[in-house]
Order: C-alpha cells, then sequence, then structure tokens
C-alpha cells in the first residue's frame, strides 16, 4: 500500500512540473512575441509632429522592458490665413489681368528724339488701340486710334500695334511700336519700348531700321 502511495504521488509531482515548465515555455513564447511587437517598426509614413502619436511603455518582465508607438485619436487640425498671406494674395488678386483695362496716358521718348504722347486704351481679350496725340506732322494728333494688341505673364506686360512716329528732326517713318514693363501698381508702371521700322537695315538685329527708348504710362481717372 506505501508503495502505491509513492508511486501515485511521483506521477502527480512529474505531472505538475510538467505543466509548469508547458506555462513557462508559454509564457516565454508570449513574451517573445511581444517583444517582437515592441520592436517592430510601422510601415506607414512617419508621422508630423504634433500628429498626435504617442510612445507607451509596458513592463512583461522585471528585468525587460520595451516601448512601441501606437496611434491616438486623429487630432482635428485648422488652418487659418496669416497676415502676410493674406497681403501676399491680395497684391496678387492687384495684379490680374483685369488690372491692365483702362486707358493708360503714356510719354514716351524715342532714343535721340523729343517725348511724346499716346493714349493706350486697354481692353478684354488681348485687345487694345493707341490714341496719338502729338506724333502726327507738326506735332498734331492722329485722328484715328490705330489697333494694337497686348499681353500678359504673371507681372510682364507687352503691348504693340502699328504707327507712324517721327525719327529725329528730318523723316518719318511707320512701323511697330512694343511697350514692355512689369506691371508693378494699378496706378502707374515704367518701362522699356522698341520702334521697329518697315526699313531694310542689314546692320540691325531685326533686320529692320529701329530704335529704343523709355516711357511711363499713368492710368487716367475713371477708369
Amino acid at each position: 500500500m506505501m508503495r502505491v502511495l509513492v508511486i501515485t504521488f511521483f506521477l502527480i509531482s512529474l505531472v505538475s512540473a510538467s505543466g509548469v515548465a508547458s506555462q513557462n515555455a508559454l509564457a516565454k513564447d508570449s513574451l517573445g512575441f511581444a517583444l517582437k511587437i515592441g520592436d517592430c517598426n510601422w510601415t506607414e509614413s512617419v508621422p508630423p509632429r504634433g500628429s498626435g502619436w504617442v510612445k507607451i511603455r509596458f513592463k512583461k518582465h522585471e528585468q525587460i522592458q520595451r516601448s512601441y508607438c501606437l496611434p491616438t485619436r486623429y487630432r482635428e487640425v485648422v488652418l487659418t490665413r496669416s497676415k502676410s498671406g493674406s497681403d501676399f494674395w491680395a497684391k496678387a488678386d492687384s495684379l490680374t489681368e483685369s488690372s491692365l483695362i483702362g486707358r493708360w496716358h503714356v510719354k514716351f521718348t524715342l532714343l535721340g528724339g523729343s517725348e511724346k504722347n499716346l493714349v493706350i486704351a486697354v481692353r478684354e481679350k488681348g485687345v487694345a488701340a493707341f490714341e496719338l496725340l502729338d506724333t502726327g506732322p507738326d506735332d498734331k494728333p492722329v485722328p484715328t486710334p490705330q489697333p494694337a494688341t497686348w499681353s500678359k505673364t504673371l507681372d510682364n506686360v507687352s503691348i504693340s500695334g502699328e504707327v507712324e512716329l517721327p525719327l529725329g528732326t528730318c523723316c518719318r517713318e511707320t512701323g511697330t511700336l512694343i511697350f514692355k514693363a512689369k506691371l508693378l501698381s494699378n496706378k502707374s508702371f515704367p518701362g522699356k519700348l522698341v520702334f521697329v521700322t518697315n526699313v531694310d537695315e542689314e546692320e540691325s538685329p531685326y533686320k529692320f531700321r529701329s530704335t529704343i527708348g523709355t516711357f511711363i504710362a499713368t492710368r487716367l481717372p475713371n477708369d
């Protein structure tokens, strides 16, 4: 009877030890799995600063400590326009295509010539006209407005048309008058001009006789 009790107690101890070993192995595997999770890297893009991602630290064992990142709830982001941004957009809006439309009084001087005056009437869709105030014979106005065209890329403005202008004090020539400028104001803008005549001239870069000058344009009232 005593031998049976000893054998039974031995078997119970063996089963208990096996169970403890299995539990330890399972805990070790679970801990290893947890450590793998703790060491893993996120495959998504790195969240920006202030995105609400936080580090959570946990301890699975007295001797081992790991940390990993988990996303919190999404944060609501409100975008507002700063004062400097408002000033920038206000300036950009003031330089739209419509800012050139209107009537401009232009004072211009060709190289070696005297100051002359004209009005540029700028309309929509690239249409314009030159009203020549004192470029006719004896500095008289030209009664008929001359057709012209204009274009604007960002703040770069180009206006051109066919006219007849005096060159120096001895002669008059017909050709293309081209105004080039940067539109930096809604009220006035300076620039440069080129007058390319219809007279052949091999030495000229345009292969036509040409001259250059400067101008300033001022918006007329009520435009």
